[in-house]
Formats: C-alpha cells, sequence, structure tokens
C-alpha cells in the first residue's frame, strides 16, 4: 500500500537522521527495560531482544552485570549495571555453581542479593 500523495515526502528523514521505524508506522516509541541475571547464555538472547526492539524504533535498556557492558554498549543499546563484574567473575569460577544438586542454591546465594537492587533500578526508571 502507498501512502497518499506527500506522505512520503512527510515522513522522511532529516538529513543525517536515521527514519523512526515507530514514527513511521504511527506507533508510539517506547522504552524497554530488559533486567537479567547470569551468564552469556543468559544475557545473550536479552541482548538480542533489544537490538530488535531498538530495529523497530524502540529503545532497549538492558539491566545486567557489568562484565556485558561493552558489548552492550557496541552494539548501541543501553545499559545499567546491577552487581558487579567481581561478583560475576567469582561466580562463574565457583565449582559448586555448576554442580547438579549444589547449583541452583549457589545461584539463588549469588542472585538474591542483588533483586532489591534491581527493583531500585526499575522504580527509578519507570516511564523515562
Amino acid at each position: 500500500m502507498r501512502p497518499a500523495d506527500g506522505a512520503e515526502a512527510a515522513s522522511a528523514p532529516a538529513a543525517g537522521r536515521a527514519a523512526d521505524p515507530a514514527a513511521a508506522l504511527g506507533r508510539r516509541r517506547l522504552n524497554f527495560l530488559l533486567p537479567t541475571f547470569g551468564s552469556a547464555g543468559d544475557v545473550h538472547p536479552f541482548i538480542a531482544l533489544g537490538i530488535t526492539l531498538r530495529s523497530r524504533g524502540h529503545q532497549a535498556t538492558l539491566i545486567t552485570n557489568p562484565l556485558f557492558q561493552p558489548l552492550i554498549e557496541r552494539l548501541g543499546l543501553q545499559f545499567v549495571g546491577l552487581g558487579s563484574a567481581e561478583q560475576a567473575r567469582a561466580a562463574l569460577a565457583d565449582p559448586d555453581i555448576w554442580h547438579p544438586r549444589k547449583g541452583v542454591r549457589q545461584v539463588m546465594r549469588i542472585v538474591a542479593p542483588t533483586v532489591a537492587q534491581l527493583y531500585r533500578i526499575v522504580k527509578s526508571r519507570a516511564d523515562r
């Protein structure tokens, strides 16, 4: 379906600016907060989701461990740190985290302290 006469010019981006896909479709631009805990296998799918949301004209902010900050920012997504890179490295180096019976307890021990921090971050950034 082609736009009515003149609609193409009105929706064309200004010189040097990319088109906003959400606006072009008459949709509101949304800000998504994508919190995730864990290793690369947990974080990378959220990065892919953020890239897809951005390609559709939305803003995506990943809330995760600073270990992933360079990658997230290199890909043009927003980043908010949760916990510390040192905590993540220590957790990943703990052999019990990979143990079939002890692993869940270790993960809960690591994640539980950051849940309150996550709630504060989400509350502070909601409705921006």
